[in-house]
């Protein structure tokens, strides 16, 4: 995707780090124009960033509802004065990658929780597989034991310490399968969870910095 073809309903989100430590900032599109990209500025705190920074390193991903994001692996952004009204301006050599095929798509968890059945039953520990805005995957470890069944209501939540984030949320299973690392679930969300869009556009920004871990 190239910058000209990003959608005023677009969320921007950029990734901005300098050596060990990064920062993620969310904001819309307002227009484009002469092959930059204008968007409402990023806040911190009440104040506008600045990227005015020797050594900085900026990501991009663009996301809309129901669709694929895309992801700029480096941008540059500065401050533009229009008409009295203050915008960050996006530019960059690279053209957009698409993340994934899948309309909600998926970033890897790894991060220990628990899980029980609404309607009664033991917490058990589990660890989170992958998440989407869409869904959950988890594994009881140590056995293959059916624990739930198709079409169980399951409370599931654990602390992502990456993203220093707490997830609750309610999944129906789906699907489950025996993995040699234990019985896997898949579970699907019945209701829209409006933090879960920003927490995976995070984590996925994340991860593209890094190896992805063996799963």
């Amino acid at each position: 995707m190239k910058l000209s073809e990003i959608v005023e309903d677009s969320i921007i989100n950029v990734l901005v780090s300098k050596e060990d430590s990064s920062i993620s900032l969310t904001t819309t599109m307002a227009f484009y124009d002469e092959d930059m990209l204008f968007v409402n500025p990023f806040m911190y705190e009440d104040n506008i960033v600045s990227f005015d920074v020797p050594g900085l390193s900026v990501e991009m991903m663009v996301v809309r509802e129901n669709e694929v994001p895309y992801y700029w692996k480096r941008v540059h952004v500065g401050l533009m004065k229009v008409d009295g009204k203050v915008y960050h301006v996006i530019s960059s050599r690279h053209t957009g990658a698409r993340l994934n095929r899948r309309n909600s798509f998926r970033v890897f968890v790894g991060e220990e929780g628990s899980a029980f059945e609404l309607r009664g039953g033991t917490k058990l520990p589990i660890i989170v597989k992958d998440i989407s805005a869409t869904g959950i995957g988890f594994i009881t470890s140590g056995d293959s034991e059916e624990y739930f069944m198709p079409g169980d209501q399951v409370h599931i939540n654990y602390i992502d310490k990456e993203e220093r984030f707490g997830i609750d949320v309610v999944g129906r299973v789906v699907r489950s399968t025996v993995t040699d690392k234990g019985r896997l679930y898949g579970c699907s969300f019945s209701k829209v969870y409006p933090q879960l869009g920003k927490y995976v556009t995070d984590k996925q920004l994340h991860r593209k910095r890094k190896p992805r871990p063996i799963q």
